[in-house]
């Protein structure tokens, strides 16, 4: 497995490079599996979308729980913010917008 340096993702060097969340309203992540990578990905869009309002992550069964808990911890920028997480169905086909190692990610701005 290749190790991958996402301190990029934390502190706020990051916020500061003109990424903006601000239409975000929808997201939604297929096959989660509690990487250190995906799990501070999740946790950087959740602290930096105001309107966001929900989030569905589908997650590897074995992991659902400990994900879930994990993520009810981190900070949210949206006060109105549902987070639901679910184990991911497989054989389930969606378009992706994009994909950040097994996962691919859904985001709905409408």
């Amino acid at each position: 497995m290749e190790l991958v340096d996402v301190s990029h993702f934390e502190g706020l060097a990051y916020m500061t490079q003109g990424l903006e969340l601000n239409k975000l309203k929808n997201l939604e992540i297929e096959n989660i599996y509690g990487s250190r990578t995906e799990l501070l990905f999740v946790r950087f869009i959740l602290a930096s979308a105001p309107f966001l309002q929900k989030t569905i992550l589908r997650v590897d069964e074995s992991q659902c729980r400990k994900i879930r808990k994990l993520t009810m911890r981190f900070p949210r920028a949206s006060p109105k913010l549902e987070i639901i997480c679910v184990p991911s169905k497989p054989g389930k086909e969606l378009h992706a917008l994009f994909s950040i190692g097994g996962a691919r990610i859904f985001i709905d701005g409408s």
